[in-house]
């Protein structure tokens, strides 16, 4: 109900101005977190919060990697937001495990548990314009600020959407 109070005054504005409200899945994606109950842990969750007041200015700054620590279908979500046009903004990131198996690290992104070639398949099919942000660059030795890291997955982002391009060119 707090969302929708929210909402129902914020989305009007936001369609006055033509700027999109994009919201993080919680994360981590726990029904409770440091004693307060989350609305955005889970995929319905998100698909609600997106139809609360209907609008083409409320989505999601989606993260793949705090949906595939949901535990729940990922590459499913990621296609129903992009369906609608719900998708504003992405951290595209990789984790290994999920919230609900007790377990999940950050690593990079070819070394997590998501076909990340894929994935990109996906924004590429429905033409997403968007920003793509590594977010959460893991550590490497001699790197205190996480810039080779945070290179290095930009890199490694580039390459896969080069890749899906020439898949397209090839067909």
């Amino acid at each position: 109900e707090r969302f929708r109070y929210f909402y129902e005054r914020m989305i009007p504005i936001a369609e006055e101005a033509g700027v999109n409200v994009g919201a993080h899945p919680d994360d981590p994606p726990e029904l409770h977190y440091r004693g307060v109950q989350q609305v955005l842990h889970c995929i319905d969750g998100l698909k609600r919060l997106v139809d609360l007041v209907p609008s083409r200015r409320s989505g999601l700054l989606l993260c793949v990697g705090t949906l595939h620590e949901m535990g729940e279908d990922t590459m499913g979500a990621i296609e129903y937001f992009l369906q609608r046009g719900k998708v504003f903004y992405v951290h595209f990131r990789n984790p290994r495990g999920t919230v609900r198996r007790g377990y999940y690290q950050e690593d990079f992104l070819d070394e997590g548990d998501l076909d990340m070639l894929a994935v990109m398949r996906l924004f590429h099919r429905y033409r997403y314009q968007g920003g793509l942000d590594p977010d959460h660059a893991i550590g490497v030795v001699n790197d205190p600020d996480g810039r080779i890291a945070f290179a290095w997955e930009l890199g490694y982002m580039k390459a896969l959407k080069g890749a899906v391009e020439a898949e397209g060119r090839a067909q």
